[in-house]
Protein backbone atom coordinates (compact mmCIF):
# COMPACT_ATOMS: atom_id res chain seq x y z
CA UNK A 1 0.00 0.00 0.00
CA UNK A 2 1.09 3.44 -0.58
CA UNK A 3 2.37 5.48 1.99
CA UNK A 4 -1.27 7.45 2.89
CA UNK A 5 -3.03 3.82 3.64
CA UNK A 6 -4.11 3.88 0.13
CA UNK A 7 -3.90 1.25 -2.91
CA UNK A 8 -1.57 2.41 -5.58
CA UNK A 9 -1.23 -0.22 -8.76
CA UNK A 10 2.18 -2.38 -7.01
CA UNK A 11 0.04 -3.52 -4.30
CA UNK A 12 -2.75 -4.31 -5.76
CA UNK A 13 -0.87 -6.46 -8.36
CA UNK A 14 1.08 -8.08 -5.46
CA UNK A 15 -2.07 -9.06 -3.70
CA UNK A 16 -3.62 -9.97 -7.09
CA UNK A 17 -0.17 -12.29 -7.44
CA UNK A 18 -0.64 -13.94 -3.97
CA UNK A 19 -4.65 -14.73 -4.75
CA UNK A 20 -3.72 -16.26 -7.82
CA UNK A 21 -1.49 -18.33 -5.99
CA UNK A 22 -2.92 -19.52 -3.11
CA UNK A 23 -5.89 -20.60 -5.95
CA UNK A 24 -3.70 -22.16 -7.91
CA UNK A 25 -2.29 -24.36 -4.97
CA UNK A 26 -5.69 -25.08 -3.46
CA UNK A 27 -7.10 -28.59 -3.89
CA UNK A 28 -10.04 -28.82 -6.25
CA UNK A 29 -13.39 -30.02 -3.94
CA UNK A 30 -14.45 -33.25 -4.47
CA UNK A 31 -11.02 -35.04 -4.77
CA UNK A 32 -10.37 -34.67 -8.30
CA UNK A 33 -7.12 -32.47 -8.04
CA UNK A 34 -5.48 -36.13 -6.73
CA UNK A 35 -2.54 -37.14 -9.72
CA UNK A 36 -2.96 -40.59 -8.21
CA UNK A 37 -3.67 -43.18 -11.02
CA UNK A 38 -6.07 -45.88 -10.37
CA UNK A 39 -4.25 -48.76 -11.61
CA UNK A 40 -0.83 -48.61 -9.95
CA UNK A 41 2.18 -46.87 -11.26
CA UNK A 42 2.52 -45.65 -14.34
CA UNK A 43 5.73 -46.00 -14.91
CA UNK A 44 5.60 -49.61 -13.99
CA UNK A 45 2.71 -50.16 -16.14
CA UNK A 46 4.58 -48.66 -19.03
CA UNK A 47 7.32 -50.72 -18.29
CA UNK A 48 5.35 -54.20 -18.45
CA UNK A 49 3.85 -52.71 -22.12
CA UNK A 50 0.32 -51.69 -20.81
CA UNK A 51 0.51 -48.28 -22.43
CA UNK A 52 -3.18 -47.61 -22.22
CA UNK A 53 -3.22 -48.51 -18.74
CA UNK A 54 0.18 -46.42 -17.67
Amino acid sequence: MAGDGGWDRRSLLEVAAVVAGAAATAPLPGGAGTAHADGGDADALFKAGKFKAA
